[in-house]
């Protein structure tokens, strides 16, 4: 089992296999929901579900919990890592100062214990690596540069950089995606009302039924190709909102045929590093 038969659900638990269980209950969710995140599993519970229920919920998904959490974890990042695309060229090097860089930037805090902040006015801080972002995406090397010293087996650096890391990400995917998408819904004759891009691993896009395109930034970790097809994806549910043989034509007829061979190729990407 994996909760105790109470009446209070706690806020958090630990399995032996899935690590911490994150439990928020909300009066509007009207089942039980699971996020998988590299840090933690979120269950989302309708207020007044039966405790025994949740547990049972829970472990029937327990397999498809573990297979999550296999696919999203955690990369180790060292002076090796590299992510290269098409778009996007992210890479460690050792440098000679006691500090990390972004290029040519001071990065802080170095670590969440730091108390003291460097007042280097080339600093960048690590909730905002460039602000505000660029209104016209330029691709580029970007290196972080870390002292000669760094231990990177220590698990503060590896949640740190990959915070970096995700920063990045973040910042150039709200950089190109609200120009790229709205390029091709002009294009293709497909208007969509508003878009946001988050941190999500569950999907990389969706589209709600008042045309709300919503991305996850780890849309930069793929092709080109693969984020025009996302795009265009979400783009043609604005039309069509389910999965059905319109859906699939339409898609088709913006992809040159390629829909499927296109969707099986998206399947070899996660939405992590």
């Amino acid at each position: 089992m994996l909760l105790n038969k109470t009446n209070n659900f706690p806020q958090e638990t630990i399995d032996p296999e899935l690590g911490k269980i994150i439990f928020r209950q909300n009066s509007r969710a009207k089942r039980i929901i699971i996020y998988t995140r590299p840090e933690a599993i979120y269950v989302t519970i309708p207020v007044g579900a039966p405790f025994k229920y949740v547990t049972e919920v829970l472990n029937g998904f327990r397999e498809k919990m573990l297979q999550s959490k296999r696919k999203l974890s955690i990369c180790p990042i060292n002076l090796s890592f590299e992510i290269k695309t098409d778009l996007l060229n992210i890479s460690l090097v050792s440098g000679i100062k006691s500090n990390f860089f972004l290029n040519d930037k001071l990065i802080r805090p170095i670590l969440p214990s730091t108390k003291e902040f460097p007042s280097d006015s080339q600093e960048v801080s690590l909730c905002m690596l460039i602000s505000p972002p660029q209104t016209i995406f330029t691709t580029g090397r970007t290196q972080i540069i870390c002292p000669q010293k760094t231990d990177f087996s220590k698990k503060e650096i590896q949640e740190w950089l990959h915070k970096v890391i995700e920063e990045i990400l973040r910042k150039q995917a709200r950089s190109y995606l609200p120009i790229r998408l709205q390029q091709l819904s002009k294009n293709h004759d497909l208007p969509f009302n508003n878009i946001s891009i988050k941190r999500n691993h569950s999907n990389w896009g969706s589209c709600t039924s008042n045309k709300k395109i919503n991305l996850s930034y780890f849309l930069m970790l793929l092709p080109s190709h693969l984020i025009d097809y996302v795009l265009l994806h979400e783009l043609c549910h604005t039309r069509e909102m389910n999965h059905g043989e319109h859906f699939w034509t339409l898609l088709n007829t913006l992809t040159n045929g390629k829909a499927q061979s296109l969707r099986k190729e998206l399947r070899k990407y996660k939405t992590s590093f």
